[in-house]
């Protein structure tokens, strides 16, 4: 079987990809049949690329109106025709993320390559360096896009540079292996991106920590898919701020405020737009996380708008004045 095949995702990603909730996915999949799960050794829900595909087309079209109960027993290739017959795209086809190029550094590197190298998994070990610091990979920031540095001790100095290590994740993943530190440095750490581990670690550690990359960039690059419209949906007729605040001063013919709070309902939208637009993030998956949110608003908002203009031509209001 080959890497992309073998890729799968926990449920937590899995929701995160399709803007579903965990409680709705396992309702589907137990209630529905809509999805069938595989599990892992611990008995939890994997899935594959192609599950979470059939999930967003589920929940495209149940977005539209339709039942998941008459949609469960559906191929791939029906939900696909019904979304082309409603006008809607077919969804994000998840392509594979290359292997993880991993690099070993500090005292423990020699060990820590030996362990690697019996593990079988999405990753390949490009680079070993012993004698590695915090400051030398700031310097002298390796090609690899995910770094396991060991350090016998943690000292407060050495934080800002691993830190900046971390937040540079939209290159390289940082895994920590340390002996001694305080809390609060590792609670930083932690904070911007960094997964950290407690010396001595195994086998099974490093595999938990490499799959927690993996499933990070997998996150990434299907999110990015997502939001490939953003810029097409961008383009599309809005009301400028001056016409929002005029609609939101005129006194309307019908009793009530509607007009009025689509206006403050637009008007906060928009302002979430920019929040998501301009965020700084920790590392790949949040940025990702951000833009879907900020397409997704978006979409939102433009419906609102649609709405908004099609009570202001019943109004007869006239915008420009």
């Amino acid at each position: 079987m080959s890497d992309a095949k073998s890729m799968s995702y926990g449920i937590g990603t899995a929701a995160r990809l399709t803007g579903l909730t965990t409680h709705t996915i396992r309702a589907w999949e137990s209630r529905h049949q809509a999805i069938a799960a595989s599990r892992d050794t611990g008995g939890r829900r994997r899935y594959s690329p192609a599950d979470v595909e059939r999930l967003t087309k589920l929940k495209q079209l149940t977005d539209l109106g339709e039942r998941i109960g008459a949609l469960a027993g559906l191929s791939t290739a029906a939900l696909d025709e019904r979304l082309t017959a409603m006008g809607r795209d077919r969804g994000p086809t998840l392509a594979p993320v290359p292997r993880l190029q991993v690099g070993v550094y500090g005292q423990g590197a020699v060990a820590l390559a030996d362990t690697l190298a019996q593990m079988a998994g999405h990753w390949s070990l490009v680079d070993t360096q012993v004698d590695a610091s915090p400051t030398s990979l700031h310097k002298a920031p390796p090609d690899g896009d995910c770094l396991i540095l060991e350090l016998a001790s943690l000292a407060p100095g050495s934080v800002e540079t691993l830190e900046a290590l971390s937040r540079d994740a939209g290159r390289r993943a940082l895994i920590l292996i340390y002996g001694f530190a305080r809390d609060q440095d590792l609670q930083r750490l932690a904070r911007a991106g960094t997964i950290i581990l407690r010396a001595p670690v195994g086998a099974d550690d490093l595999k938990r920590a490499l799959d927690e990359v993996t499933q990070q960039r997998l996150a990434a690059a299907a999110l990015a898919q997502v939001v490939q419209a953003s810029s097409e949906l961008a383009e599309r007729p809005r009301f400028t701020a001056a016409e929002l605040t005029r609609i939101g001063q005129i006194s309307t013919s019908i009793d009530c405020e509607c007009p009025h709070h689509l206006v403050t309902l637009i008007s906060n939208l928009r302002a979430f737009e920019s929040y998501s637009a301009d965020c700084t993030n920790r590392n790949t998956s949040d940025a990702a996380m951000h833009e879907f949110l900020y397409r997704e608003t978006l979409r939102a908002n433009l419906i609102m708008e649609s709405a908004l203009r099609q009570l202001i031509e019943y109004e007869g209001i006239d915008v420009a004045n």
